[in-house]
């Protein structure tokens, strides 16, 4: 599957079943957003 194209939801349902690669892509997605709200406390 290309994670990269996959929306949120299903890389999530994949993950939360094992896949390491969809929860790789979610946190190559979201890591920039994550770090810059954690930075601001």
């Amino acid at each position: 599957m290309h994670y990269e194209q996959a929306d949120d939801d299903t890389l999530v349902a994949a993950a939360r079943g094992g896949d390491i690669a969809a929860f790789e892509a979610l946190v190559r997605r979201h890591s920039r957003a994550v770090f810059a709200h954690a930075a601001r406390f």
